[in-house]
């Protein structure tokens, strides 16, 4: 199925060349995304979110295992199946997570994930689920997590929602590199 809306020519818009090789560039693929090329559509709102996508990949300060589990059970909750294998692929490539455990981020199911790594994926459902994390959640993650990293976490959780949307609303097709969720079709 093509996406709502037709990705921009960056052949024939000049703006939307600019915007697709700084996003490209940011999360050092050789290609962009087929949800870039429809994001630069609209080039500043592209632009705009360069910059979060740029520091949550490149200059985070948290762990990339642990800030990726947010992340993937973040597109997980959203059903965003393109977002999620784009990071599945990247994950597993990295050797960060094993499919079987890529694959419960997808479930939900609990593959004997470390405290810390539970503590990721009960973040990121706490926030999908209610934009807000109790007090006892709040606390296991401060005793784990910076001001910085927790605030990093909370944004990637809310960053990949948006990001999530977007490819869903827009019906963004998969990579057609990436993993697919467990269970559809190749």
């Amino acid at each position: 199925m093509p996406p709502r809306i037709e990705p921009a020519d960056p052949q024939a818009d000049e703006k939307a060349a600019g915007v697709l090789a700084a996003m490209t560039k940011a999360i050092g693929l050789a290609e962009p995304l087929q949800l870039f090329t429809v994001v630069a559509r609209h080039p500043e709102l592209a632009a705009a979110l360069t910059e979060p996508t740029t520091l949550l990949i490149q200059g985070a300060r948290t762990d990339r295992a642990e800030r990726e589990l947010v992340i993937l059970r973040t597109c997980a909750l959203a059903d965003c199946r393109t977002e999620w294998g784009i990071h599945a692929t990247a994950l597993l490539t990295a050797g960060l997570l094993t499919e079987d455990r890529l694959d419960a981020t997808w479930s939900g199911a609990d593959p004997g994930w470390t405290d810390r790594e539970r503590l990721a994926l009960d973040l990121a459902e706490s926030l999908h689920r209610t934009a807000d994390l109790d007090d006892d959640l709040w606390r296991r993650c401060r005793a784990v997590w910076s001001d910085e990293e927790a605030l990093e976490l909370i944004a990637a959780a809310g960053h990949y929602r948006l990001v999530s949307l977007l490819a869903n609303a827009t019906r963004v097709p998969a990579e057609p590199w990436a993993r697919r969720v467990p269970g559809s079709a190749a």
